[in-house]
């Protein structure tokens, strides 16, 4: 069974980028061009030739699978980047798209490619899969992409060019091209650690918030104590000055409210967030997820910390989202969970019951 490692629901979660570990360009949240039902998409105006990116780092291995939503106004204006593929620094790979719609692999090499059959429209959301697995060694990659769950039948390959490096370590969403009036969004991104390279289904992940307090031990109220605020705030919050480690959690949103009620559908898991830091490095601090405590290390700087679990079920304890402090003062501004769930491939979601937030 693959576990989930990866969750983003298109900037629902923050109302921004946080969610990833490092942003290159002015992306913003879209609310009004979003896949039906979904609460947002991340979207980006080209307005100068420079690339931009977003990375998500540690959520990858040898073997992986990553589904997400593309659209755009604008087919690019040369071969471009959509997915680029890191081990260490070093590119294993690129997904891109070319002019006349179709994608294309393009080795880590850069210089050796494949090139797709299906051409993709614009100002239509489709659902792409890049499912790959480095077998354990380099330049042996593996690699299938899917269009709305289907197999693009000359992207099917085998034994690719790494440049020499082996496994993976950071997903990038990444585009690039001429200034001009292109617009591309991204949502729903899911990543697990499948090996078999097989399409996961079409999985969508909605942004639930946290509600009555739990476990109230943190001493210092920041603004008015809010930590489920979108788009994320520093203003408001929660502060524990003491000397020992404490708990500070809460209750989520029922499966029925928020962005969208899950009720009836087929959850797959959630990765738990909070946007918090630390006066200095001391203690053990955790977050804290449906009852359960993980190990983070947090920094002086505000910084996101994530958990995902694979579960069928949806998170319902009494401490579901929150974090154990460290030993010296310790900040939690915001916090949330991602829950992943199965769609019927080809139904709206604007089908399925949603409450609006």
């Amino acid at each position: 069974m693959a576990n989930i490692t990866f969750l983003e629901a298109g900037g629902a979660s923050t109302g921004g980028t946080q969610l990833w570990d490092a942003v290159i360009g002015a992306w913003t949240v879209d609310t009004s061009v979003k896949p039906a039902g979904a609460y947002s998409s991340l979207a980006f105006a080209f307005t100068s030739s420079t690339t931009v990116s977003l990375s998500a780092v540690g959520v990858l291995s040898g073997a992986n699978r990553t589904s997400f939503y593309f659209r755009t106004n604008q087919l690019p204006d040369g071969t471009r980047s959509l997915i680029r593929l890191i081990s260490s620094g070093s590119t294993v790979g690129f997904l891109q798209q070319k002019t006349d719609g179709t994608l294309q692999w393009l080795d880590g090499n850069l210089t050796t490619f494949a090139d797709g059959s299906v051409a993709l429209a614009v100002d239509r959301w489709y659902r792409i899969t890049l499912a790959f697995n480095s077998n354990g060694t380099s330049n042996n990659l593996d690699v299938n992409v899917y269009i709305d769950g289907v197999l693009d039948p000359s992207l099917n390959l085998t034994g690719r060019n790494t440049n020499g490096v082996s496994g993976v370590t950071q997903f990038d969403i990444r585009c690039n091209g001429a200034a001009g009036t292109r617009v591309i969004y991204f949502a729903h991104v899911y990543i697990d650690d499948g090996s078999d390279l097989t399409d996961p289904g079409n999985i969508q992940c909605t942004a639930k918030f946290p509600t009555t307090v739990n476990n109230n031990n943190w001493d210092t109220v920041i603004g008015t104590g809010a930590v489920n605020q979108r788009p994320l705030s520093e203003v408001d919050g929660v502060e524990s000055l003491l000397a020992t480690a404490t708990t500070q959690d809460y209750a989520l949103q029922a499966i029925n409210e928020g962005d969208m009620n899950l009720t009836g559908l087929t959850l797959v898991g959630y990765l738990g967030w909070v946007w918090a830091k630390e006066v200095s490095v001391a203690g053990s601090p955790e977050l804290r997820l449906n009852g359960t405590g993980y190990a983070i290390t947090l920094t002086t700087s505000s910084a996101i910390y994530r958990q995902p679990v694979t579960s069928a079920a949806y998170p319902t304890n009494a401490a579901a989202i929150g974090m154990k402090s460290g030993t010296v003062a310790t900040f939690m501004y915001e916090c949330g969970v991602v829950v992943a769930f199965q769609a019927p491939e080809q139904v709206k979601l604007a089908t399925l019951a949603f409450a609006g937030r």
